[in-house]
């Protein structure tokens, strides 16, 4: 067990963890490193699991995903759990295969959209290149992780004299016209492509690649007494970290404790490591040793929060749209957009009030619409009883988001106690 850090540290370390994991494969790696460091044992889904009472381990799942756990420190009559479950991957802009365009002596990098990112934040900002790459080698096929270290290239906007109408009717971003990374200029695409290799440490053109721009500028605190943290992926890397902080923090319980987190949900969770597939359920399985009762359990589901805007105060539900820094959110929804039950949530509240940690509610704005959480999705695949819970934030799906540096700590020792407390 580790000790859980003091709120300012705590922060500074989110901070760092945001600027280690670009993309859910290097946030899984940069997970996976402090798993270790605490005594964690990583194990393959390929071989044949021997597990321990209170043993420590973790798997993971196409590079993005992973699942690490605490097994029980006693067996009950029917196996139980506790867990957290986050997402890894944010909205952000990937390269399409070919990589490079040329376009009037420039050269561009070529994208497509994932997720639903705010477009328009995303010009006019330093950003480099990271992800995974497959190189052919004489033992095979290998994959690996690169990032280039600096900016590298930048979608540039159009200035207002050549489009004066943006005053009246704004700015609307078309992604197939003007999302352009430009990075060079020159009349071969040859050239490009080869400076791009080596700015990724690479000599040649991978034989596949999953490459995303991110900003390279890092996340910070801002505001009197850096009460505000802006930054990149704040959404859903903060509950990671939370989640994950949590996890190192807990002590042995006659339950198991699980921490899952997951990639592909800004798209649906419907892949091989989604949380729509079989990676959670079966390690659950293999955690009982096949045993054919139903594990019970309570899950809380951490993603970030909408809290209220300034600007925008018309579009929340004012009784219902938490502030930042005012305490950690737990969501409900009619229709299910949000997995919180009865009992998961009362728990929950129960053991934040014990604490004295702040909690606000989240309800969105009858007629309006929100985002769908894991919550739902992983009650209905493991039977679950599920709590949607996260830290309010502002510009959620920008290019850089903005939460409370204390919200931070109060979710993060929430957590804590939902894993440890029975």
């Amino acid at each position: 067990m580790q000790a859980m850090k003091r709120p300012d540290a705590l922060v500074d370390d989110l901070i760092a963890y945001l600027g280690a994991g670009v993309t859910p494969r290097h946030s899984v790696a940069e997970t996976a490193r402090r798993l270790r460091g605490a005594g964690f044992r990583q194990i393959d889904e390929h071989v044949r699991w021997s597990l321990r009472p209170n043993g420590r381990y973790f798997t993971i799942r196409g590079g993005g995903s992973l699942v690490a756990w605490r097994v029980a420190a006693q067996s009950s009559a029917v196996p139980r759990f506790r867990a957290v479950a986050a997402h890894t991957d944010s909205p952000t802009l990937r390269l399409k295969p070919e990589l490079v365009r040329r376009e009037k002596g420039q050269q561009v990098l070529d994208l497509q959209v994932y997720g639903s990112p705010l477009l328009h934040t995303w010009l006019d900002r330093d950003l480099s290149v990271a992800g995974a790459v497959v190189t052919s080698t004489k033992g095979g096929l290998r994959t690996r992780l690169v990032r280039h270290s600096g900016p590298l290239c930048r979608i540039p906007s159009l200035a207002i004299h050549l489009h004066p109408e943006l005053r009246l009717r704004g700015l609307r971003v078309q992604p197939d016209r003007h999302l352009g990374a430009i990075f060079g200029a020159g009349p071969r695409r040859a050239a490009a492509l080869s400076g791009l290799m080596r700015a990724l440490g690479l000599r040649r053109i991978p034989a596949s690649h999953e490459l995303v721009l991110f900003d390279a500028q890092p996340a910070q605190r801002v505001g009197l007494g850096g009460r505000l943290v802006t930054g990149a992926r704040i959404d859903n890397l903060a509950m990671c970290h939370a989640g994950l902080t949590a996890l190192l923090a807990s002590v042995a319980r006659p339950y198991h404790q699980v921490l899952a987190l997951f990639d592909h949900e800004e798209v649906g969770n419907r892949s091989d490591r989604g949380a729509g597939g079989t990676f959670l359920p079966s390690v659950f399985r293999r955690i009982t040793k096949g045993d054919p009762r139903r594990m019970t359990g309570l899950l809380a589901s951490a993603d970030m929060a909408h809290g209220r805007h300034p600007g925008h105060e018309t579009r929340s539900d004012r009784r219902h749209t938490p502030l930042l820094n005012r305490g950690t959110v737990i969501k409900t929804s009619a229709r299910l957009s949000y997995g919180s039950g009865l009992r998961a949530a009362a728990l929950f509240r129960a053991r934040c009030k014990a604490r004295g940690i702040p909690v606000q509610e989240f309800v969105t704005r009858p007629g309006r619409t929100c985002g769908r959480t894991l919550g739902p999705v992983l009650a209905a695949r493991l039977g679950a009883e599920v709590v949607d819970v996260g830290s309010p934030m502002l510009s959620m799906h920008s290019c850089r988001e903005t939460c409370g540096a204390r919200d931070h700590a109060w979710t993060t020792q929430a957590l804590a106690e939902f894993l440890t407390t029975g």
